[in-house]
């Protein structure tokens, strides 16, 4: 029976430069952790920030094409 939290997970296979490989391996030794972990956690944290920059981006959009408050009042007061 497969272990449940290798079920959702996917292999890959990537190049890296040597300097970056010498630099994780020390990492998985001085971290007892494994490769697949460490670069896992990496990505995680770069996708946690760029999902927390692009949500900073959106906030700050301006949508002038919208309706107001008020008119959005308006409008579902026509409706009913």
């Amino acid at each position: 029976m497969k272990s449940t939290k290798l079920s959702n997970k996917k292999k890959m296979s990537i190049s890296i430069s040597s300097y970056i490989y010498d630099l994780l391996e020390d990492e998985t030794r001085a971290k007892t952790a494994n490769k697949s972990q460490i670069v896992e956690s990496a990505l995680r944290s770069m996708f946690k920030s760029k999902l927390e920059d692009d949500a900073k981006k959106l906030s700050k959009i301006k949508f002038d094409d919208l309706p107001s408050e008020d008119d959005w009042l308006a409008i579902q007061n026509e409706t009913l």
